[in-house]
């Protein structure tokens, strides 16, 4: 189809991609440096790894959510998410959260699956999470205390990886302050905080 256009305008128009292509990467690259640095100055205060995540939920709040995030850790040997560190769960949901792996339903667990991030405006609506993969299924657990009653609230999980790309766990944002969603920019600085974290846990 580019040939049906005036080769001037393909050139301005290749031009116009190519630039917006280099405000995006520079764009990605300032959050991440950013949220890195913060991370990294609260991460070194932490003197054990359960110090380490909470740090790691708090931080996603500051930066993120400014509502409820948990911390999901796979522990060595089992098929399960296990709730490591979280602001606040709701009343009807405890500190032993788990999710099993093998559940065929679950946001989290798809993230965690899939090793890939998810960022949906309502994890309640059916067909939202459809166009994300027709498989996806929310099976209500994603309450922490600050999510506003009912479904229909903004979700955002990210895999958290050690070095060799094996997902360890899934970092997870429930509802934002105000009701608004979740941006791109919040999946990058929810990225960039699993991937410090990660990080710091490999430490000697």
């Amino acid at each position: 189809r580019a040939g049906n256009f005036p080769s001037a305008l393909c050139r301005a128009l290749n031009s116009f991609g190519e630039l917006c292509s280099l405000l995006i990467s520079r764009a990605v690259s300032e959050i991440e440096g950013r949220v890195d640095r913060d991370c990294r100055r609260f991460f070194l205060e932490a003197e054990d790894h359960a110090r380490l995540a909470q740090q790691a939920v708090k931080r996603a709040r500051r930066l993120v959510a400014e509502q409820g995030v948990s911390l999901f850790m796979i522990p060595e040997g089992r098929r399960a998410l296990c709730l490591s560190a979280t602001t606040g769960l709701a009343t009807e949901y405890d500190a032993d959260t788990t999710y099993n792996l093998d559940d065929e339903e679950g946001l989290t667990i798809w993230v965690a699956r899939t090793c890939s991030a998810l960022r949906v405006r309502n994890c309640g609506d059916v067909d939202e999470l459809h166009r994300v993969d027709p498989q996806l299924r929310w099976n209500g657990k994603a309450r922490e205390i600050h999510s506003r009653e009912g479904d229909r609230r903004p979700f955002l999980a990210v895999p958290v990886c050690d070095s060799s790309g094996v997902v360890r766990g899934v970092l997870r944002a429930s509802d934002k302050l105000g009701g608004s969603e979740f941006l791109e920019e919040d999946t990058i600085a929810m990225i960039q905080i699993a991937r410090s974290f990660a990080s710091e846990l490999e430490r000697p």
